[in-house]
């Protein structure tokens, strides 16, 4: 073979060579950008997956608002109190006892004087300024032993300087305040059968017990045996 036809031999397999680079570059280009992209899908989806778990945090911690709700809504009754009844509210639950006296509601307690047990004498004007109770009942009354341990509560949960209690039985003194030693009773208590005013010469039944407001007028009165929430609710209540 001539030289001539040597150097055309050698330049066709370098244009050969020349062409197949120049493919082999335009594949590797061509190719490279769907290949990154299929490199970055994974990524993609765990970004999605990290923002569906975040929505699920977010979902999951609602809940948590809502249970703290009724946390708020529980307290309000500790900062509004318990509401103060009627009269005619008290007298539509009461049990076991019923108003009297009605047409002396509204008008002054008389004064009368009388001693107690222990040889102190009491004047019904001198608890102005203060609520006063005053209880007629005897040591063989059912009801009115019932009733004792609630005016015993009543008389520790409220000072002497707001409320003042007289218990009066129409029994023998020494009976009376044997009785009163032996059941505990820590309010005043007195044992007499004098002529006393109206209207509590006119009780018919025991228990009965007359409440005076701080004024001294007669606020309510209940013929039977109170319970201690009777007795709270009447004392607080609106006439």
């Amino acid at each position: 073979m001539s030289a001539k036809n040597q150097q055309k031999t050698l330049r066709a397999a370098l244009l050969v060579s020349a062409l197949l680079i120049v493919a082999i570059l335009i594949w590797a280009i061509a190719f490279k950008k769907p290949l990154a992209i299929t490199q970055n899908q994974p990524a993609l989806a765990q970004s999605e997956k990290s923002a569906g778990d975040q929505s699920s945090e977010t979902s999951n911690q609602q809940p948590e608002t809502s249970d703290q709700q009724p946390e708020t809504s529980d307290q309000q009754p500790e900062t509004n109190g318990e509401p103060t009844l009627t009269l005619q509210q008290i007298t539509a639950q009461a049990s076991g006892w019923g108003p009297g006296f009605n047409q002396w509601f509204g008008k002054n307690a008389p004064d009368f004087t009388l001693t107690d047990i222990n040889g102190k004498k009491h004047n019904i004007t001198d608890y102005k300024g203060k609520n006063l109770i005053i209880n007629f009942w005897t040591t063989w009354c059912p009801p009115c032993r019932t009733e004792i341990p609630h005016l015993i509560e009543i008389r520790n949960s409220i000072g002497e300087d707001k409320l003042a209690m007289l218990a009066i039985s129409n029994e023998n003194e020494q009976k009376v305040k044997s009785f009163a030693q032996a059941n505990n009773m820590n309010y005043t208590v007195a044992a007499t059968s004098d002529s006393i005013p109206a209207p509590f010469n006119s009780v018919k039944y025991i228990p009965t017990s007359f409440f005076i407001d701080q004024n001294g007028k007669f606020k309510f009165a209940a013929v039977g045996s109170l319970d201690l929430e009777s007795i709270r609710n009447i004392l607080k209540a609106e006439k």
